[in-house]
């Protein structure tokens, strides 16, 4: 091909345990350009995956998040050059809950060729380790910060949930007790609450009960730690068999 210009979407570590799969290894010497959610983070990420990594070697470019964009016309004039650039995220996989679509949608309108990798996504496994419906799920992103807000957004996913619809959210660390408290104020008693925590670090759990049964746990271990939240039903909903 005349065009050797690709994007590879790299996932990145979730914590430090996390081991970069294969492919993500052997793509990683062919990169010129990295786009970055930050910059320090994805150095960082470089040289624990590969300790003698050539990172001055590459050119490193930042999503500015005062004007929620990354410099577009930078990496455009890369591409022209037939540069092999790599979009990461701050963690786990780029371009999901993260802003790294916006580059995606950009190399598909210059027809530059496009490949995700395969890593670690801390919202798949939390949908795989819910036991909930991973079959119709919807991601919100991240809850209204404000109360009415909050109790709108609930009294909206309500209906699609008694449809058997998961309904998945993240939030801020530090706002994860008082999430906790709106949620179990707010969700009904028979609903399911499946909540993941610290995602690939060694005290990762995934608690899934009824609201009812989180009204009387202790639920404080959340407390700035990242956690996934998903919400539904374990309703069983078949086809109907045709006559």
């Amino acid at each position: 091909m005349k065009n050797q210009t690709r994007l590879y979407l790299i996932p990145t570590a979730l914590s430090p345990e996390d081991t970069p799969h294969r492919q993500v290894m052997d793509v990683l010497p062919t990169i010129d350009v990295f786009i970055c959610e930050r910059i320090r983070t994805t150095r960082r990420w470089l040289r624990s995956a590969i300790s003698d990594y050539d990172i001055d070697g590459r050119t490193f470019l930042e999503f500015d998040k005062h004007k929620k964009q990354y410099p577009m016309r930078q990496i455009e004039s890369l591409w022209k050059q037939r540069k092999v650039c790599g979009l990461t995220s701050e963690a786990g996989t780029p371009a999901v809950a993260d802003p790294g679509f916006q580059v995606v949608a950009a190399a598909h309108r210059k027809d530059i060729p496009v490949i995700p990798l395969p890593g670690n996504n801390s919202l798949i496994l939390s949908l795989m380790a819910s036991g909930l419906n991973g079959n119709q799920f919807t991601y919100h992103g991240y809850f209204p910060i404000k109360d009415k807000p909050f109790e709108q957004t609930i009294s909206r996913i309500l209906p699609t949930i008694r449809q058997g619809y998961t309904q998945i959210f993240i939030e801020t660390p530090f706002r994860n007790l008082k999430t906790m408290e709106s949620l179990i104020r707010y969700l009904p008693d028979e609903t399911y609450l499946s909540v993941s925590s610290a995602i690939g670090f060694p005290e990762s759990r995934s608690n899934t009960k009824k609201v009812k049964e989180w009204k009387k746990m202790d639920f404080t271990y959340l407390n700035k730690v990242p956690a996934v939240y998903v919400i539904g039903s374990q309703q069983v909903h078949r086809r109907k068999k045709k006559k």
